[in-house]
């Protein structure tokens, strides 16, 4: 008689699903079980990283809280949609609070996919505006300092209107898709 049969109480059930039964139990034992816990411990902590939010930023730079706000909270949602792949993990079409999740996750996900289109138009801007500055027209643009006694240009205030005006739509919408981002977060698991 092998070790398994031994393990058998009765004679109907296969071997196997004793001996599985047998190995589920074990796993339950009080020094195994610290075991499986140090295993999963250092799996999640070392390779999976799950404590660590991911901004996906440059490294090697200051950045302010805000902006590593932002951009942890956008990458976890752009995560949860590409690698998690929640809407083939999820049913979001069972209650209309899992269709409006699932509409706020597609809205907030697209949005920030054209985040960096938009960060570029402003770049695009400031960059007409320093041309049309007084700074480049200045006759000594070795010292700026003199520049500061120039009467600002219709064409520099208008520049500067319209890129102020573009960095406040742009810290708006950050701030409602946070919120909106926010407000769906229970919704956010596979």
């Amino acid at each position: 008689m092998n070790e398994i049969q031994k393990l058998n109480v009765s004679d109907d059930l296969p071997a196997w699903i004793k001996w599985d039964d047998f190995k589920d139990s074990v796993r339950h034992w009080y020094p195994i079980y610290k075991l499986y816990d140090a295993y999963y411990y250092l799996k999640h902590r070392l390779y999976y990283k799950m404590h660590l939010i991911d901004t996906k930023m440059e490294k090697g730079h200051w950045i302010d809280a805000d902006y590593r706000m932002l951009y942890g909270m956008m990458n976890l949602l752009k995560d949860f949609v590409e690698e998690e792949k929640c809407f083939e993990h999820v049913v979001y079409d069972d209650t209309d609070e899992h269709i409006h999740a699932a509409s706020e996750i597609r809205a907030i996900y697209e949005w920030w996919n054209n985040y960096q289109y938009r960060l570029d138009e402003i770049n695009e801007q400031l960059d007409v505006w320093y041309k049309a500055s007084r700074y480049t027209t200045h006759p000594n643009p070795d010292n700026i300092f003199d520049s500061l006694n120039i009467s600002i240009s219709e064409n520099e205030k208008k520049e500067s209107d319209k890129l102020h005006e573009m960095e406040q739509q742009l810290e708006k919408e950050e701030e409602e898709m946070l919120i909106r981002l926010v407000k769906i977060r229970r919704f956010l698991w596979v």
